[in-house]
């Protein structure tokens, strides 16, 4: 609970501290009486931040100077619009500094149950709840959640690595069938022949490694491996002779036989 001077409210019928401590089903209790300005605070409240000190409680501030920085804003606000008249109930959670330095998520709760005649706030009553299991639970659920997004995101990059590899196969197998279909000179068509095998071998190398990729690795401390990038541009343009003699074109491989790529499989 935040404490504030008073404000101006309309009197409404008065609670008692036992009667909304079961409405609350609360752990702690606490207690504020603005014209003293003191507070009380119940032993179940204490206990939740391992405070011991009878003394505690005796300064308004001894709980709101705990209260984690990033969540005192709303700690704050949330207890005006209550006792503004915005809000029928002051409802927050809220981080509270621990005596060992650690932080637990509480879930505070109150409500003024006694006003001045002049319409200010006299006194509040209200509970501490200790959510800090419901918080962590929620935490590992989202945790899950992002990794089940992230896995979504890379199966669907690597639906599109198998679509190209494929498209790019069966282009050129298209084209080669092509080629056969047109011409009438049997060397020709022995030579378009060898490189149906060879694109067919090459096809086969292509679904092996897109099926090591989906393959989950039970060995974390996977090996490096290389791609010399000038064997895989020989490779491509060995694939792609034919096409590449249709259209009259010369491509020459000038990348250091020495150059590669390290990398790892890619896991799911």
């Amino acid at each position: 609970m935040a404490f504030f001077n008073n404000h101006n409210k309309q009197e409404m019928p008065e609670k008692t501290k036992s009667n909304l401590a079961l409405e609350y089903s609360s752990i702690g209790v606490w207690e504020y009486e603005a014209k003293e300005n003191r507070v009380y605070f119940s032993e179940g409240s204490k206990q939740i931040i391992g405070v011991t000190n009878n003394n505690f409680g005796k300064n308004p501030n001894d709980w709101n100077n705990r209260v984690h920085p990033d969540d005192k804003d709303k700690y704050f606000q949330d207890f005006l619009d209550h006792v503004d008249g915005l809000a029928p109930m002051y409802d927050n959670i809220h981080r509270v500094k621990c005596k060992d330095g650690t932080y637990k998520w509480i879930r505070d709760r109150g409500k003024v149950v006694e006003w001045f005649p002049n319409g200010k706030y006299k006194r509040i009553i209200g509970t501490h709840t200790d959510v800090t299991a419901l918080k962590k639970a929620e935490s590992i659920t989202k945790n899950a959640l992002d990794i089940a997004s992230e896995q979504n995101n890379r199966l669907k990059n690597f639906a599109h690595i198998v679509t190209h590899n494929l498209k790019q196969h069966t282009g050129n197998l298209e084209s080669l069938l092509e080629f056969y279909a047109e011409t009438n000179d049997d060397k020709e068509k022995e030579e378009i022949f060898n490189h149906l095998l060879s694109l067919s071998n090459s096809l086969s190398k292509t679904i092996k490694d897109l099926n090591n990729i989906v393959s989950v690795q039970a060995n974390k401390n996977r090996k490096t491996e290389k791609i010399y990038l000038a064997e895989g541009v020989d490779n491509t343009i060995k694939m792609l002779d034919v096409v590449i003699k249709k259209s009259k074109a010369t491509i020459n491989n000038n990348i250091d036989k020495k150059l590669f790529i390290s990398f790892q499989q890619l896991v799911f």
